[in-house]
């Protein structure tokens, strides 16, 4: 594969990774003031060597070109666990997101533990992997994946858990949004009150309640170095679709009556943060578009999913797909399934019939991908 820029650079290389076809970026960044590579997409590149034999990762002076040839997937070769320190320049989840991809497929059990920053505003949390990426996965068939958060903070601790398939039996069919039907959530803090996480808790509850009657959210206060306050809220809905919302503090708020600083108004910012994601009317949580798509893409006969606004990686993951695997999408539009609620509700104005966002069901033939590190189970 030859390609240009450093858009979806972790998908390019988990892509390479299981096909087994070498890869070379270049022009990434040529033209911005610090052009090349960055620290932590350097470090994601040493990570995926340590969980492959034989990998080859070859840089150029200026980081502006990359040669990346793949090796084997061995997660563990032995029984000793892998760890690694994550670059503090992007969240945790940045790596565990892709390397989840990749383990699934190798020779042996995956146990690795990562060090790095547990929460960062524009990276996903550690809580949303073990909330609504794990479990999602467990939805579709792929059950042997666990992860377990040991502290927060900038010197957070993970452990990493997978064991590999032989490949995904099961077509993915994620077309009914269905109902909300409860909410679960946690509010964490780290060096501060312990009182600060309570109140978050008590405010998102009491505006959720005005919603639904079952809402719970517990609280987790750890010890580390840095200052840290934040909430993650997933709605359940009957078809067992997750939605989540989460909001951390100093995170720039859209709302100048509300500031993240304050332990109330991050509750309710977390709240409308979810209420957003509801509106979509999606069956998938945007957050795990590309994570989603890929995996259709490697699954067996065909499968489906329903998304509403697709995030511009998502609509890249699909082109690059398309030149990798040559699986093609097919799209279908469809109305947002809360609009027939709407209409029967006459006390609504008509400009916000009109906002809410339209769906697309998308779907895809999967290439039926093979666990070609380990040929018998």
């Amino acid at each position: 594969m030859e390609l240009k820029g450093s858009a979806n650079l972790r998908y390019r290389v988990v892509l390479s990774a299981l096909t087994g076809s070498p890869l070379t970026v270049t022009h990434i960044r040529h033209k911005d003031d610090y052009p090349g590579l960055q620290n932590s997409e350097v470090n994601f590149l040493e990570l995926v060597s340590k969980i492959t034999n034989g990998t080859q990762v070859t840089i150029n002076q200026t980081g502006t070109e990359l040669r990346f040839v793949p090796g084997i997937i061995t997660n563990n070769p032995s029984l000793d666990t892998i760890s690694h320190n994550c670059d503090k320049h992007r969240g945790l989840a940045y790596y565990l997101e892709p390397v989840i991809l990749i383990a699934l497929f190798g020779k042996h059990s995956l146990n690795l533990q990562l060090r790095g920053v547990s929460n960062l505003p524009n990276d996903l949390s550690l809580d949303y992997i073990q909330l609504v990426v794990v479990p999602l996965l467990k939805s579709i068939g792929i059950e042997n994946v666990d992860l377990k958060i040991s502290s927060r903070g900038e010197n957070a601790l993970v452990t990493l858990k997978v064991k590999p398939l032989r490949k995904i039996e099961t077509p993915i069919q994620l077309t009914d949004t269905g109902k909300i039907k409860r909410v679960r959530g946690i509010a964490y803090s780290s060096r501060i009150n312990v009182q600060m996480a309570n109140r978050v808790a008590y405010a998102a509850k009491g505006q959720l309640l005005h919603f639904l009657p079952d809402v719970w959210i517990q609280t987790d206060h750890q010890k580390s170095e840095t200052p840290l306050l934040g909430v993650t809220l997933v709605a359940e809905t009957t078809t067992k679709s997750l939605l989540s919302g989460e909001f951390l503090r100093g995170e720039e708020s859209n709302f100048e009556y509300l500031e993240s600083e304050v332990p109330e108004d991050l509750g309710t910012l977390s709240v409308l943060s979810l209420l957003e994601e509801l509106t979509q009317g999606a069956s998938i949580d945007t957050g795990v578009q590309c994570l989603v798509l890929l995996l259709m893409a490697l699954s067996a006969s065909q499968s489906s999913v329903r998304c509403a606004r697709l995030t511009p990686q998502a609509i890249d993951l699909m082109r690059l797909i398309k030149q990798v695997l040559k699986v093609e999408f097919k799209f279908e539009d469809l109305a947002n399934p809360g609009e027939d609620e709407v209409e029967e509700d006459q006390y609504l104005e008509e400009p916000l019939r009109e906002n809410l966002p339209r769906n697309v069901i998308l779907s895809c033939t999967g290439i039926a991908y093979e666990n070609m590190a380990r040929i018998a189970f």
